[in-house]
């Protein structure tokens, strides 16, 4: 065999063959197999003396693997949020698969858990994994001296007295409208609105109102009674402006501009009635606007035809003290997708309850088949409010029971076919001190509910709150949370709502007695 090589091959040749099996990556070092130093013939870049990189080979052939590079600690990712898990850790200089460099996820099967992620409150979640999950809510007792905002009106205007939060442009930034029925003169007083941007700090005077409109009739009173409602369906809220003790009801219009004027001026023959000073929409087959005239009626409009005069109503109710301040509330009481209207009838001493299916011909309020009645012949009714007191998707009818000492706060759970009750058999009973009751005013979303309770020295209302009332499964609890002022008529109005849109509900107080000229609180709710 060695001859046949011989004859085939010559030296010079046989030698490089020799040299070519020994060093097959040709990297100019033998093969560990024909007595050389290379650890891995196949790879070039693997010999004696080569650098080490961070490879996952013994590029040296030291027996050691990515020695003296710096590695990096790798974080298991499985919510590929950006963010791993201290479990499961791994040092090393590649770049790991579902592993990342940031620690610190509290819940990696969670893309919105991580330490990148805002704190949401009330979610119940840790969103930014900082070892808590804040409810962020105003608690206890608020006193004034502690608010964000003060709205400070001039001598006599009495700003506040009516007071509700709207989105009138539709860009999500709230505006904020409050009533001076005490505007003008003594022997004029056409009251006056003024709507204010959202949110703000420090004092705000009238002067900084964006917009603001005033009675067109003497002794008008604009402004006792606000409401915001889009009547349209355009996206844009309207403004609904009623009266205290004057006559007449004015509406203005959002746009994507914001309100810029007053579309509607309805007038009433007597102007003694207090037409305008009480106010429910309802959501029917069309938009329904309901107008208390405390005297003895309640008108019903249809949105798409406003008349310019009350006469041009499409139906009336018809009693004796119906209709007054507070005492009108509407909302889908039986789950048919009809809204109901809950009013009080004083001399009754009873609520009526005018259903989603009824018609709008003029009736007696008395001839209604659905009321709610004192057992104890107090003075039921004065306030009245739709709300989902317990979460079950029914509107609750909430109505208070006043009497000289004390105040109750009736709820009547809705169900598809409701009954008439009296006050022993409501389902839940909320009791306070007197006055507990005297405005009643659900959120916005209907999650909550506000009680005025006001305090009163020798007879005269001097300052007050507000209670807060938030739904659960099994009806509302005690109230945790308040807002008070020691100046006069406060709480004859107030909201609990994001006005700053920050996901959590902010308080605003009305003190519309405040040194004549009147003042509205804002608490902004604590960021986490």
């Amino acid at each position: 065999m060695w001859l046949l090589l011989g004859c085939l091959t010559s030296g010079d040749a046989y030698q490089d063959l020799v040299l070519e099996a020994q060093d097959a990556d040709g990297d100019g070092q033998g093969a560990e197999l024909y007595g050389g130093e290379d650890c891995n013939d196949s790879d070039p870049s693997v010999s004696v003396g080569a650098l080490d990189y961070c490879d996952g080979l013994d590029n040296d052939c030291d027996g050691l693997v990515d020695e003296g590079i710096l590695a990096s600690t790798w974080y298991p990712d499985a919510d590929r949020d950006g963010f791993g898990t201290q479990a499961g850790a791994v040092e090393s200089c590649l770049v790991l698969e579902d592993h990342v460099l940031e620690p610190g996820d509290c819940d990696d099967t969670n893309d919105d858990v991580n330490p990148g992620t805002p704190e949401v409150c009330n979610d119940g979640l840790d969103n930014d994994c900082s070892g808590d999950a804040p409810e962020c809510v105003l608690e206890g007792e608020v006193g004034s001296e502690e608010a964000d905002a003060l709205f400070q009106g001039e001598t006599g205007l009495a700003l506040g007295f009516g007071l509700v939060v709207l989105d009138d442009d539709g860009d999500g930034q709230m505006t904020l409208a409050l009533g001076a029925p005490a505007a003008g003169t003594l022997e004029t007083q056409p009251g006056a609105v003024f709507l204010f941007d959202l949110p703000t700090t420090g004092t705000v005077t009238v002067d900084a109102a964006k917009w603001s409109t005033e009675g067109t009739r003497v002794g008008q009173q604009l402004g006792g009674a606000l409401l915001a409602h889009d009547l349209n369906a355009d996206g844009f809220d309207d403004l609904i402006m009623g009266t205290l003790e004057g006559s007449g009801v004015a509406i203005a219009l959002g746009t994507d501009s914001g309100i810029q004027e007053v579309t509607w001026d309805i007038e009433d023959n007597d102007p003694q009635r207090d037409f305008g000073q009480s106010f429910a929409v309802l959501e029917r087959d069309g938009t329904i606007l309901a107008v208390g005239a405390p005297d003895d009626r309640i008108f019903l409009f249809d949105v798409q035809d406003i008349p310019d005069n009350s006469e041009g109503a499409q139906g009336r109710l018809i009693g004796d003290e119906i209709g007054n301040l507070s005492s009108l509330s509407g909302g889908d009481y039986d789950g048919d997708g009809l809204d109901e209207l809950m009013l009080n009838d004083s001399d009754q001493e009873r609520v009526y309850i005018l259903r989603g299916t009824d018609g709008f011909e003029d009736r007696e309020v008395r001839d209604l088949d659905l009321s709610f009645s004192s057992d104890d012949e107090k003075a039921i009714g004065y306030a009245t409010e739709f709300w989902d007191a317990n979460g079950d998707g029914y509107l609750d009818a909430t109505v208070s029971e006043l009497d000289t000492t004390s105040g109750t706060v009736h709820i009547f759970y809705g169900a598809a076919t409701p009954e008439s009750r009296t006050t022993q058999e409501s389902d839940q009973k909320l009791h306070g001190g007197f006055g507990f009751g005297f405005i009643l005013q659900s959120t916005a979303d209907q999650s909550a509910l506000l009680v005025t309770v006001p305090n009163t020295e020798y007879g005269y209302w001097f300052g007050g709150s507000f209670q807060v009332f938030e739904a659960s499964a099994d009806g509302p609890a005690a109230s945790s949370l308040s807002f008070s002022a020691d100046t006069t008529w406060c709480g004859q109005s107030g909201a609990f709502e994001d006005v700053n849109g920050d996901g959590r509900a902010d308080g605003i107080l009305g003190c519309a007695g405040t040194d004549t000229s009147g003042r509205v609180h804002l608490f902004y709710s604590p960021t986490p």
